[in-house]
């Protein structure tokens, strides 16, 4: 079995490590890489959106496609704006804040809560705008930013990873007295990473991810060391802490009662 740890620790480290070092070392030829995969992936995407482009040239493809879903986000963020500008807030915090205290309201609470829904209105359409000029960045070639962005999270996707694969092969050197208590750890954190990437690369809506940028970034080694923790405490602890989590859930929702 350490033996078999240590193959498969090896094995996680030449791969990840080797993917970390070509992005690193590489930069000219990750560029070039990245973009026909960006481009790919972006031209897949518009094209499910919005089928009757797929007679066109792809050239023509991702400027018209795009060009639409950026309309979307400027009518969105039209629309938004506007609601937060008449009296939907208003009328919304008051009805709120009456559902939540299940008694008379106070004009000043729902005042508050009023302004909490129109600044979260207010910041959604601050946050359109702010997708939609990353959009048109894109529509334009400006690429830079957007294949830095990618190249970062790659990074610490790929250095968590080498990370964990390193602590699976330390792990196995040992004094061999102690070994068998290391197994089951060891082979916890190789399911939890194996889960960590499966869940990155499949999960992950890299349409959306790499036109707005919006990466898992050091999320990533938060979530793994999440998942670890799960399967250690279901496995080590008979799922102590776990079983207590889930019985304080229904406690931590607050659900008023008139």
């Amino acid at each position: 079995m350490t033996l078999f740890l240590r193959f498969i620790g090896i094995s996680g480290v030449i791969f990840f490590g080797a993917l970390l070092a070509f992005i690193v070392a590489k930069p000219d030829s990750f560029e070039r890489t990245s973009l026909a995969f960006i481009k790919g992936e972006v031209i897949s995407a518009v094209l499910e959106r919005f089928p009757d482009l797929a007679e066109g040239p792809l050239d023509g493809v991702l400027q018209e496609g795009l060009g639409r879903l950026s309309d979307r986000l400027g009518v969105e963020q039209t629309d938004l704006s506007a609601l937060a500008a008449s009296e939907f807030p208003d009328v919304l915090g008051h009805i709120v804040e009456s559902f939540c205290t299940c008694g008379p309201v106070d004009a000043e609470d729902a005042k508050i809560r009023s302004a909490m829904i129109r600044e979260g209105l207010e910041a959604r359409a601050a946050k359109l705008g702010l997708d939609q000029a990353k959009l048109i960045d894109f529509m334009k070639g400006q690429y830079a930013q957007t294949l830095n962005a990618l190249r970062g999270d790659l990074i610490v996707f790929l250095s968590v990873n080498t990370l964990s694969f390193a602590l699976v092969v330390a792990a196995t050197f040992v004094p061999r007295s102690r070994r068998h208590a290391v197994v089951v750890p060891t082979m916890l954190l190789i399911i939890a990473t194996l889960a960590g990437v499966a869940i990155y690369v499949m999960g992950t809506n890299w349409f959306y991810a790499i036109i707005f940028q919006e990466y898992a970034g050091v999320w990533y080694a938060i979530g793994l060391s999440v998942i670890y923790a799960f399967l250690a405490d279901i496995v080590l602890n008979r799922a102590k802490v776990t079983l207590r989590l889930l019985s304080q859930l229904p406690a931590a929702i607050p659900v008023p009662v008139c």
